[in-house]
């Protein structure tokens, strides 16, 4: 997974501009987002908050935009013959005080293969950062693995989620013997304490996966998904919890199934 730098520069000024002439010219959805126009066919920007407080979190998806263009305009000024670099950006989870989105980047700069990298963030809309996972998710003992904004993805360490995590992989029904075998490193019994990404799903359900796989070991990655029950029984805070059990009922009664 290639790793993005949020260093600042001049043109992050000229870039924003652009994008807030573009968000203005948008009304919000129902959930008080702006999608802008992205400068490229290709390339998809992150949302934009409206209201009281949405300043942060705008101004750190402005730092992913233009951190993403900062790559994308080196792949492509790479000179390889056949390099491209594109970008889709759509919402997971949305509510009052979290907000989960995905981001889907493929890109082909030269070597053997092109490269697909998928972040599945989910931002706290009081703080303009990442979730205090700690707090409200005291039971799985998580701790902050990466500095956050300054690397992407922020990943956590939660050996009681890691366990979680590898169980249900090996207990999958889909789950084939020689891709266990393959990826013995990351699930048998001698496995490295790789670090997770945790992120909240309109249905009510907590998605955890590894957090950054080496190239070659990309397809050892099994995104696994959590109920409110089964939160709970990890030791999730009420506030959570019931949060989970919201999203859920909302999504049952809105599309009819669980």
């Amino acid at each position: 997974m290639r790793g993005l730098n949020l260093g600042l520069g001049a043109s992050v000024l000229v870039f924003a501009a652009a994008t807030a002439l573009s968000a203005c010219a948008q009304a919000p959805d129902a959930d008080g987002l702006i999608w802008p126009d992205g400068p490229h066919p290709d390339f998809e920007l992150m949302p934009r908050l409206t209201g009281e407080g949405s300043e942060p979190l705008n101004a750190l998806f402005t730092q992913l935009d233009e951190a993403a263009l900062g790559n994308r305009a080196d792949c492509l000024g790479s000179g390889h013959q056949y390099a491209e670099w594109s970008r889709t950006v759509g919402r997971l989870f949305t509510g009052p005080r979290f907000l989960s989105i995905e981001i889907n980047e493929g890109y082909y700069c030269g070597g053997a293969h092109p490269t697909v990298d998928l972040y599945r963030l989910t931002f706290d809309r009081r703080t303009g950062g990442v979730p205090d996972w700690a707090t409200l998710w005291p039971g799985a003992e998580i701790t902050a693995s990466t500095e956050w904004p300054g690397q992407m993805p922020a990943t956590t360490l939660s050996p009681a989620l890691l366990e979680w995590y590898r169980a249900e992989v090996r207990s999958a029904p889909e789950t084939d013997g020689a891709w266990l075998q393959q990826c013995d490193g990351y699930f048998g019994s001698d496995a490295a304490n790789e670090t997770l990404a945790i992120w909240l799903l309109d249905s009510g359900r907590i998605g955890v996966d590894f957090a950054s796989l080496p190239h070659a070991a990309m397809a050892c990655g099994s995104a696994q998904f959590i109920t409110a029950d089964e939160a709970e029984a990890l030791g999730a805070s009420a506030e959570l919890v019931g949060l989970l059990r919201e999203a859920e009922a909302e999504w049952i009664k809105e599309y009819g199934i669980e």
